[in-house]
């Protein structure tokens, strides 16, 4: 009996504390990478004590049946309490989305310019796209949401006129700018090598004639 009573006491102490230790992590179905939850929870904790705005991640392998991924949002925003945002990633759906809980939560970040398609705007679907040779998505995921949650937070900081010290370092915008410069460079490419084609394909027509 003393031992089934630990037992219980155990395994309660155990989900309590990886759910209070998961409170900026919202939801992760996919990734699960401790030091990746840790950078999370303590950037969503001082974003919180400093600017009173609850910055949540949730990432799931799919949405509900029949449900957009904006009213998944609606639906997890009503188990919140006070200001809050949601960066919500969709495996399966190939979504991502940010839901601010009032409209007034907008002003401090731009949801256009996180969420662009192109590299020298977006911070999270460049990322998502792009190819990572012989590392595992669940790796790429990662870096992508974990810019965009950075992003977000930094741009709430910036706006609220308050420093993070756990926002994203000179090391990491640095690799961002790298991806960058590799997707341009593999778009100017292909270009040449369409251009090259087009040119030579016309000579050996011209030659003929």
């Amino acid at each position: 009996m003393t031992f089934v009573r630990g037992l219980a006491a155990l395994i309660l102490t155990l989900f309590f504390s990886t759910t209070l230790a998961a409170e900026y992590l919202y939801k992760d179905e996919v990734i699960a990478i401790d030091s990746f939850a840790q950078d999370i929870e303590a950037m969503g904790a001082e974003l919180k004590a400093k600017s009173g705005i609850g910055l949540y991640l949730v990432i799931i392998k799919e949405l509900p049946e029949g449900k957009t991924i904006v009213d998944y949002e609606k639906e997890l925003a009503t188990s919140m309490t006070g200001d809050a945002v949601l960066l919500t990633f969709a495996e399966f759906d190939k979504q991502v989305d940010i839901y601010a809980t009032t409209e007034s939560l907008y002003k401090y970040f731009d949801k256009d310019q996180i969420l662009s398609i192109m590299p020298n705007r977006g911070t999270i679907i460049p990322l998502l796209v792009a190819k990572m040779k012989d590392k595992p998505l669940r790796e790429k995921y990662a870096a992508a949401l974990f810019n965009g949650y950075a992003d977000i937070a930094e741009q709430i900081a910036d706006n609220k006129d308050i420093a993070l010290e756990h926002a994203v370092g000179s090391g990491t915008k640095d690799f961002i700018n790298l991806l960058r410069l590799l997707f341009y460079g593999m778009i100017a490419y292909a270009l040449y090598l369409f251009v090259k084609r087009k040119y030579f394909s016309k000579k050996r027509t011209d030659e003929q004639n």
